[in-house]
């Protein structure tokens, strides 16, 4: 019947309808069923390696800048030869001045500079006549030898040489070292950036310190000192040199990164060798002080042959120092960054992100670290999600395949922390 037959015909295609749609519910199952294996066997890629590596580089954390740690604790005992703080001096003032020692060539996308006026460096600007101190000739500077030139002092100088050493030791630019010197504490960054950095900064764009510039300005203050004592002026001489001490104290007390501190002991070692050769020549027995001494050459402990703590206690450890406040400013901001590597030591962590414990302390971080909003901003940048480039050159097309692999899964799972983690455990440090 014609009623029949329509019947049979719409039955028919709802059946056929029904097996085509679930046809493609198979497929489709499939194919998602196939991308969650190839996912996970991605993840298992960056996985691997925090299992496999991640004690490797928690050992890598916990020894890193031993050594600028170790060279702090040498020069510790040389605070008491330093210049006499002066509480007027606002630690925004004093790094506006040490913003002024360094050239104003030197910027990094992301971290606009304050501009400041500049005063010359009279040892660059004067060449040095080549009959000019023949007994301190320039060594490690354009000016005379650090190492000699208060020994010339003491035999006296001609009148060229005095009036080259005059212009050296009356120069402006020792205003702006002798406010660092002095000041109880330095905003480096505040004098240095405007804050907040921008969105586009990467920590490892950071703009460093010109190191060369300070320690020129160190060697330079040993001149500055000779000509006092030239001119029969031992107290003004013996305040210059303690003014290299604190100057090179300010860095360590106050320098953000590392090389600050390093730099910063290097500079109370030049403030020492020429105080305790200025106390020689004036015959006064603090030359034999026991801080004025060099420090005998300790050679570094290598990490293989060293007892090593545990996992659990390295990583307690390296909290710990962020909440010291015994420690150095950089010591504590190098802990900051240190803990944001913490995720790549392990796999849940790499998964999950940061245990509450580490978050706690870097949460903390800007209110027990900072003391100034500069400071804070720094650890805002040194704590944004894993802000490593992963276009670093890496080793070899292995490490390369493996960060690609990673890069695939840490898109699909939103976990920017498998492929800069995977960078990280398959390079070579």
């Amino acid at each position: 019947m014609p009623g029949g037959e329509a019947s049979a015909t719409g039955v028919g295609s709802t059946s056929s309808l029904r097996r085509g749609f679930a046809r493609v519910a198979r497929i489709g199952a499939r194919v998602i069923l196939n991308a969650a294996i190839a996912i996970a066997l991605m993840t298992l890629v960056p996985l691997t390696l925090a299992a496999v590596r991640g004690s490797d580089l928690q050992r890598l954390l916990h020894t890193s800048g031993v050594n600028t740690d170790a060279r702090v604790q040498a020069v510790r005992g040389l605070r008491a030869f330093g210049v006499a703080p002066d509480a007027s001096i606002t630690p925004l003032r004093a790094g506006l001045a040490l913003n002024a020692l360094q050239p104003s060539h030197y910027s990094s996308p992301g971290f606009p500079t304050i501009n400041v006026v500049r005063p010359a460096a009279p040892w660059r600007t004067t060449p040095l006549a080549a009959d000019l101190f023949p007994d301190a000739r320039p060594r490690l500077y354009s000016g005379p030898s650090s190492a000699k030139i208060l020994d010339a002092a003491a035999r006296g100088f001609n009148a060229r040489e005095l009036a080259y050493l005059r212009t050296l030791a009356t120069a402006p630019i020792w205003t702006d070292f002798d406010i660092v010197a002095r000041a109880p504490t330095v905003d480096v960054l505040g004098g240095r950036f405007r804050t907040p950095f921008l969105r586009s900064a990467q920590p490892g764009d950071f703009p460093l310190l010109q190191y060369r510039d300070l320690k020129e300005l160190a060697y330079a203050a040993v001149s500055r000192a000779a000509y006092y004592v030239a001119i029969g002026q031992p107290r003004a001489a013996e305040a210059t040199l303690r003014s290299i001490v604190s100057f090179g104290f300010a860095l360590v007390d106050n320098g953000p990164t590392g090389m600050d501190g390093l730099v910063g002991t290097v500079i109370v070692g030049i403030g020492r060798d020429a105080l305790q050769r200025f106390y020689a020549i004036e015959h006064d027995p603090r030359a034999a002080a026991a801080a004025l001494a060099p420090p005998p050459h300790q050679a570094m402990t290598s990490a293989s042959t060293t007892a090593m703590p545990s996992d659990e206690n390295m990583r307690r450890g390296l909290l710990g120092r962020v909440d010291d406040p015994a420690l150095p400013l950089f010591d504590r901001l190098f802990a900051v960054r240190r803990i944001s590597m913490l995720s790549c030591t392990n796999p849940r962590e790499l998964l999950f992100g940061l245990r509450p414990d580490a978050r706690t302390v870097l949460d903390r971080a800007s209110h027990t670290v900072a003391r100034f909003p500069s400071e804070r901003s720094f650890i805002e940048l040194e704590t944004r999600p894993l802000a490593w480039p992963v276009s670093v050159p890496l080793s070899n097309p292995i490490t390369n395949a493996a960060v690609s692999v990673a890069s695939v899964a840490g898109i699909v799972l939103d976990n920017p922390r498998l492929a800069q983690c995977t960078a990280v455990l398959a390079g070579h440090w």
